[in-house]
């Protein structure tokens, strides 16, 4: 009897530790460890009194019962904590990959602003570029190449300035991934909108590098 009343001990141990854990400090986490015990528990038991019948000694099955639910408690705890701590982590995930998301939609928010703006501006270079072709106007055509070269100066800045930002997109990609996160394919969209404005920014470029050298002729 003693040793049944150690085992009921130990066995409330757990459920009060079950209680007061601080690994899974969330409703649900509580839930998904409460689980798992009470499987743990009911499992153990019921392995333990068959191994007490088994073993012929019926008068301690009880006890055979009381130290399979322990054990399989503790068993069952053990992995309803795992699971707990997977779901805590994949909740983290998906707040902290919503933040991404939105950091990452404000920066293509600014590259597409700049995109339209340096587009505006080169339409503009390119009506005065013909005007002062047109009229050999050569003073005309340096200040057409003086706006460019501005406009080239600017555009290697702004490079510089997403070059983080180009570096976080690579790496949350990558966690996201491994982390399964839900809304994965939302930051991948705005992976691909932030790679998409870099290219157009690299044809902008170049056809202002084209307008520069048409103007050297």
């Amino acid at each position: 009897m003693k040793s049944l009343s150690s085992l009921a001990v130990s066995l409330f141990l757990i459920v009060v530790t079950v209680s007061n854990t601080g690994c899974a400090n969330t409703r649900d986490g509580r839930k998904t460890q409460a689980q798992g015990t009470a499987i743990g528990v009911a499992g153990g038991a019921l392995l333990g009194a068959l191994v007490g019948a088994a073993s012929g000694n019926t008068r301690n099955i009880a006890a055979f019962a009381a130290g399979g639910a322990v054990v399989g408690g503790a068993a069952g705890f053990a992995y309803g904590t795992a699971v707990a701590k997977r779901k805590a982590r994949y909740a983290r995930a998906e707040q902290w990959l919503d933040q991404e998301i939105t950091l990452a939609h404000r920066a293509n928010s600014r590259a597409y602003a700049y995109n339209s703006s340096l587009k505006s501006r080169l339409a503009n270079l390119q009506r005065r570029a013909t005007a002062a072709r047109t009229a050999r106007n050569k003073s005309g055509a340096r200040a057409v190449q003086s706006e460019i070269a501005q406009l080239q100066k600017a555009a290697v800045q702004q490079a510089r300035t997403e070059t983080q930002t180009e570096s976080d997109v690579k790496e949350v990609l990558g966690d996201a991934k491994a982390r399964s996160a839900n809304n994965y394919a939302s930051y991948q969209r705005e992976a691909n909108a932030f790679h998409q404005a870099k290219a157009e920014r690299g044809e902008l470029l170049g056809r202002l590098a084209s307008l520069d050298n048409s103007l050297d002729r």
